[in-house]
């Protein structure tokens, strides 16, 4: 039985800089100074970071750390250890109430501590009680950090047989700062790789470090942690690439290259010009390069039968690689043996080696680094995002990819080549393409096939249209069964793979696809998307991450010309026309004579290969324009339909003959003569405001006014009637402004500046497990309240927000607008900004009042309703108004809709722009992007009621803009009833108000104050 853990081995096996000592080391603590932890063997562009939630330190990338933020002041005690500290703020109670009886706050200054806390292995900042720290010293300046008074009890209580000390050590992911201890969470992965020995005789487990690099801390302070992380990196790349290919004697036959190189980089490192902005530049590059060519030899040696030519290439690689030193003479050797397999390789019909970084083993597009997080396209590469070419790391976040998108070595199977692949996951997957194009090649089949992972996991499938492609041929992973091929897409010639969906995250499966040239050239690579109607499936996995995949190993193997391979690709679109024109679709009748002379009769085996190649070319290009045409056509008799249907109901009114007969008589001839396809967008938006008008002329006191536009989210019809939990276009009815820009795609996001995890309609989460209980004592089961879909943002930083529509022909008088919303207070704490609803210029905030009084600066909108207020204070309906929630813990939980309601006037002729508004400005720590989700939300429900045709006072205000006019009120005038001027509205009665307009207008309305 085990009693007893040591930790003798632990520290046993320290490194040393046994071959290049550091030229610039972490600096000897001093009390009263500050500085950022660094680690002996952390990885490149990593700087100390600390979450703004729970103070948790780990590392990030140098761009998203804000390490400057986080230096620790680091503080002697009188026993000799150490404390460190971080100044920042919270808000308390002060014990003293408001006249209302609440609560009153305010924000005071803090200091916090770094500790291990209790219940957590994780090192954190955000103890306001000191924890002490022992300072072990080591080599060139690093110390081990050893736990002491203050720190988690737990550790020790739990671990009270344990000889020797706690220390502080990077965890294998070489990402966070961690003490652990056997038994707790994630043992052993946080000792950075270890080895457990039993001891029999005395029943004591005995654990090594493999690895004690991760527990060498250093200080480093702001002014110097740039030039010290890359002196960091560079001695580390020497040390490493000593240990791996000099001391090693696997390498021996090799030790006189691996040599020369180390020792013409370390000459480098060492000279005393060395520069740190440069040179580490240099010295990686020329590791690098040497390991890659000592990769490419290894690899050419195992070929099976070489011919002369290659044996001879072989050898003079090897002779190369004893002396080159400089990259681009190591470049020149790795080329010329490529080139010499490629040569050999394709005189066996092997092509792949035409291919760049077919395994996806380059890193260089990643800094050289495998990533968990959103990293460039990998090098030699394409990608496309819904049909947006995307370059960088910010472009895919912002193209609706935010999680994960880039390669790491998490893969495994026969499939798999090397140590990396690539993959993508998000939790709403877009359409996505990964290709690259070879040209030159002979026409004929090619067989490309590549190791693709499309696994389910414990919440069910995740399979959607995950394939490999090849020019115009496709294969799905799965077997034919598994798809709707209604589903698929028509413009590829699509087969089957027949892989088993297996519950994994990491295993690969060959997926080959036969591809077709038949212009020289081959375009090759991965495509997904999110559809799960795809594969039969009505509902998402509850995770996400549908259409998600991991690929590698991607080959291609010239098969020659094939007759029936090649009549496939023809036929497919032969036939595919000849169904849309048989069909009785209707598509612009330009097309019509043009398609009937392309389908006169199909191809076969036996067709000679050039009128096959010219019959692929001229139609692959007609049946997407012919089937967009169907489409437009089918969108504008389906906006005719609806017309009539929609608008029986308001024939009465003035709209009806004169502006909506006349729309749809223009939509209906375009119909008929199909001859504008261009015009169609025009004439059904004619048809959308023309039902709109006559809505608002029909609308009556106490009556729903139906004029909102998917008012309820129901029409999902901007993101291909799918539900999605990623980012999809904005929805259909409404305008949505992103940090002031109108965003009419998904694409336009992230020109906004703002990259969305989530926004998009989708049925909010379900309680059905543990139903919700509101303030109100009333148990949810869902989120969504009318209908069964709702819409709502989330970002790790949530842009400035406007949702809106803006509704014509309202009679003046007073109204109220409702929807109901969510805003939760989640893991990451208050989530309340500045969420509210809005007609015009009457807002009402999310919160109670009292929760803003630490809200420091108002935004636009609730300015100008403060303004309002203060012109009219008699006015009994406010412009600033609140719905009164609290968002805490106290509350329960809060990821209930909350009903909003917002009163309001309306004056005669003017134009009614209504909405939702937010931002990520913290309502209690006023500071922007306080933690993640801060500002996010979700609405359902928009409803308008028209209360009266009495207009309130107040709706007139100075500080009220013309929402959609540039001209403003320069003058007014009072009168009463009876046509007297009065100084001021009538208390109690009707006022007649006259407003001067700059544009030499006058607009009159009447207001009843009571």
């Amino acid at each position: 039985m085990r009693t007893k853990i040591t930790l003798l081995g632990l520290l046993m096996a320290l490194p040393t800089f046994a071959q290049v000592e550091p030229n610039v080391k972490p600096e000897i603590p001093v009390n009263g100074q500050q500085y950022l932890l660094v680690n002996q063997n952390q990885s490149s562009n990593q700087f100390m970071s600390r979450t703004s939630w729970d103070g948790a330190v780990y590392f990030l990338s140098k761009d998203d750390s804000h390490y400057a933020d986080y230096a620790l002041t680091a503080i002697q005690n009188e026993d000799g250890t150490w404390s460190f500290s971080l100044p920042g703020t919270k808000t308390v109670e002060t014990g003293e109430y408001d006249e209302e009886g609440n609560a009153i706050k305010e924000t005071v200054d803090v200091t916090y501590y770094m500790v291990l806390p209790y219940g957590s292995p994780n090192l954190n900042v955000n103890s306001e009680t000191p924890a002490k720290w022992g300072l072990a010293p080591k080599e060139y300046n690093y110390f081990q950090l050893i736990a002491g008074e203050g720190n988690n009890p737990a550790i020790f209580s739990s671990c009270k047989t344990v000889t020797g000390d706690f220390r502080l050590h990077l965890n294998n992911g070489n990402q966070y700062f961690v003490l652990q201890y056997y038994g707790a969470p994630f043992y052993p992965d946080c000792w950075g790789g270890i080895t457990e020995t039993d001891d029999e005789s005395t029943g004591d487990i005995i654990i090594a470090a493999n690895d004690s690099a991760t527990f060498n801390w250093g200080f480093v302070s702001v002014d110097n942690i740039v030039a010290f992380t890359a002196d960091h990196v560079a001695v580390q790349g020497l040390n490493n690439f000593h240990k791996k290919y000099i001391a090693d004697e696997t390498y021996a036959a090799y030790a006189e290259g691996f040599t020369a190189s180390f020792d013409a980089a370390k000459a480098i490192y060492k000279d005393a010009e060395y520069n740190w902005e440069d040179d580490p530049v240099v010295i990686a590059e020329m590791l690098s390069k040497k390991e890659e060519f000592f990769k490419a030899i290894e690899e050419a040696e195992l070929i099976e039968d070489p011919t002369p030519a290659l044996t001879n290439a072989i050898e003079n690689a090897k002779n190369t690689f004893k002396s080159a030193t400089a990259a681009a003479v190591v470049q020149a050797g790795i080329d010329a043996l490529k080139n010499a397999v490629t040569a050999f390789k394709e005189g066996t019909g092997d092509l792949t080696g035409l291919g760049t970084n077919m395994s996806f083993e380059d890193l260089s597009a990643q800094d050289g680094g495998e990533t968990s997080s959103v990293a460039a396209p990998p090098y030699g590469w394409n990608m496309y995002i819904n049909g947006t070419q995307v370059t960088t790391a910010d472009e895919i976040r912002s193209n609706g990819i935010t999680a994960w998108c880039g390669v790491n070595n998490d893969s495994e199977g026969e499939a798999k080549d090397g140590a990396e692949s690539f993959g993508i996951w998000t939790s709403g997957v877009p359409q996505f393409e990964l290709s690259q194009t070879i040209e030159g090649l002979e026409n004929g089949t090619y067989l490309v096939t590549a190791g693709l992972m499309a696994g389910a996991n414990g919440g069910g499938s995740r399979l959607t249209t995950q394939r490999i492609f090849g020019n115009l041929n496709s294969a799905y992973y799965a077997d034919e069964s598994m798809y709707d091929q209604s589903q698929l897409d028509n413009s590829e010639v699509y087969s089957f793979a027949g892989n088993v969906e297996v519950q994994t995250d990491r295993e690969m499966f060959f997926t080959p696809v036969r591809a077709y040239v038949y212009d020289g050239t081959l375009t090759f690579g991965v495509r997904t998307d999110g559809n799960i109607a795809a594969t039969f499936r009505t509902s998402g996995n509850g995770a996400g991450g549908d259409g998600w995949f991991k690929v590698d190993n991607f080959t291609i193997q010239k098969l020659g010309y094939n007759g029936e391979d090649a009549a496939a690709v023809a036929n497919h679109f032969i036939n595919a026309l000849a169904e849309a024109q048989e069909g009785g679709d209707v598509f612009a009748k330009a097309l019509e004579d043009e398609i009937g002379g392309l389908i006169d009769g199909e191809v076969d085996a036996s067709t000679p290969a050039d009128q096959i190649n010219k019959t692929i070319i001229t139609l692959k290009d007609k049946l997407p324009e012919v089937l967009a045409s169907i489409a437009a056509y089918k969108k504008l008799n389906e906006a005719i339909e609806n017309g009539w249907n929609d608008s029986d109901p308001y024939s009465y009114t003035p709209s009806y003959e004169e502006v909506l007969v006349p729309a749809l008589e223009a939509a209906q001839e375009e119909f008929e003569e199909r001859t504008n396809q261009e015009n169609i967008d025009a004439l059904i938006e004619a048809i959308k405001n023309a039902i709109a008008q006559c809505k608002s002329e029909a609308v009556q006191p106490g009556d729903y006014a139906n004029v909102i536009a998917n008012g309820s989210f129901e029409d999902r019809s901007a993101q291909g009637g799918n539900n999605s939990d990623g980012a999809a276009n904005p929805p259909a009815g409404w305008t949505l402004v992103l940090n002031g820009m109108e965003c009419k795609t998904n694409a336009d996001y992230g020109k906004a500046g703002a990259s969305m995890g989530w926004c998009a309609i989708n049925s909010g989460d379900n309680f059905e497990a543990d139903p919700r209980i509101d303030m109100n004592g009333e148990a949810w089961s869902h989120q969504y309240t009318d209908g069964d879909h709702l819409w709502g943002i989330w970002a790790g930083n949530v842009p400035e927000v406007e949702l809106s529509q803006t509704i014509k022909g309202l009679p003046a008088g007073t109204y109220t607008l409702t929807c109901d919303m969510v805003v939760e207070f989640n893991w990451g704490g208050q989530c309340l900004t500045t969420q509210r609803i809005f007609a015009n210029n009457y807002i009402q905030m999310f919160g109670a009042e009292d929760t803003y009084e630490f809200f420091t600066e108002d935004t636009e909108d609730m300015t100008r309703a403060k303004n309002c207020d203060e012109e009219f204070p008699e006015a009994e309906v406010k412009h600033m108004n609140y719905a009164g929630y609290y968002q805490s813990e106290q509350y329960g939980l809060t990821s209930c809709p909350r009903p909003m309601s917002l009163t309001f006037g309306l004056q005669e002729g003017e134009d009614l722009k209504l909405g939702f508004r937010t931002n990520n400005v913290d309502v209690e720590q006023n500071t922007a992007h306080p933690y993640d989700s801060a500002g996010w939300f979700k609405l359902d429900n928009f409803q308008l009621l028209y209360v009266s045709a009495d207009v309130p006072a107040g709706a007139e205000a100075t500080s009220v803009k013309d929402i959609e006019s540039s001209s403003s009120i320069v003058g007014r005038k009072y009168f009463n009833v009876s046509g007297a001027e009065v100084s001021q509205p009538v208390r109690g009665g009707v006022t007649i108000i006259k407003n001067m307009m700059s544009d030499g207008s006058v607009k009159t309305t009447k207001v009843l104050q009571k």
